[in-house]
């Protein structure tokens, strides 16, 4: 047996209701006929009484096909949303543990970081100083052989930045600077 929609037993309703209504209506007119012995007046008005109280029977029939026409789209309805919320919340918790997993080596990577950026200074001063000691007259007028910190603390908070607003990689900035020292031989200095 097929679905029936409510849509389709509505209309189904609404021609029972017609007829119903054109049926009642010769009732009423078959009625002073009969109440005056009119025979065939009296037979057709038993017929139609029989049509009225089948047609009644099959309007709360179909009312009810109707009424449980809406459940059933109430039910899978109400199915549906759940098992879209339990969809959704199965992404939710997904991605809040990947949000989660990402914060963590956020913390991790900031930790690094400022792990690098406490010893760069250090490691530049005791550069600095061995290179006095080796007497190793380098400028200091390059970009990067002093305070290459501030350039690494640049790069990682332009980092997010579209690419042409982000600042030069901390990495290339110390490759101009040092790799005259890296790269050099005891004659060239």
């Amino acid at each position: 047996m097929k679905n029936l929609t409510p849509a389709a037993l509505d209309q189904r309703i609404a021609q029972l209701t017609d007829t119903l209504a054109t049926t009642e209506a010769e009732v009423d007119a078959l009625s002073l006929p009969a109440a005056t012995g009119d025979a065939a007046a009296v037979e057709k008005l038993a017929r139609a009484t029989a049509v009225i109280a089948q047609l009644n029977s099959d309007r709360d029939i179909l009312a009810r096909a109707r009424a449980s026409a809406v459940n059933q789209i109430d039910r899978e309805a109400l199915e549906k949303a759940a098992a879209d919320r339990a969809a959704a919340k199965g992404h939710a918790v997904a991605s809040a543990k990947r949000l989660l997993d990402m914060a963590r080596r956020a913390d991790a990577l900031g930790a690094e970081f400022a792990a690098i950026v406490e010893e760069m200074p250090t490691v530049e001063a005791d550069l600095w100083r061995e290179l006095r000691a080796a007497e190793i007259a380098l400028s200091d007028g390059v970009i990067g052989r002093t305070r290459l910190v501030a350039y690494a603390i640049e790069a990682v908070k332009t980092a997010p930045n579209l690419p042409a607003f982000r600042a030069r990689p901390c990495a290339d900035i110390a490759s101009v600077a040092w790799t005259v020292l890296i790269d050099a031989d005891e004659q060239d200095i």
